[in-house]
């Protein structure tokens, strides 16, 4: 299954990343990518606050399939199961 969008969180865990939401989406693409299912895309990435990006995966239809929930600063990443 892979580390994820935040594979180099661990190496930069003391470091203030500051991602954009540029950022997050490409980080997101390249891992989609590497997954290689071609059905998926990013969708809507966002800033949520000063700390928080969402970034939606969806269909090729623009179905929601996850949201995940990323520490800017980190890049550390969670599901949103909400």
């Amino acid at each position: 299954y892979g580390r994820g969008p935040a594979a180099q969180a661990d190496q930069t865990a003391n470091q203030n990343l500051n991602l954009t939401t540029d950022q997050v989406k490409t980080r997101m693409e390249g891992w989609l990518n590497w997954r290689g299912n071609p059905r998926l895309k990013v969708g809507d990435v966002k800033e949520k606050d000063a700390d928080t990006i969402t970034a939606d995966i969806v269909t090729k239809d623009n179905s929601l399939v996850q949201r995940f929930i990323i520490n800017r600063h980190t890049g550390a990443y969670t599901q949103d199961n909400s």
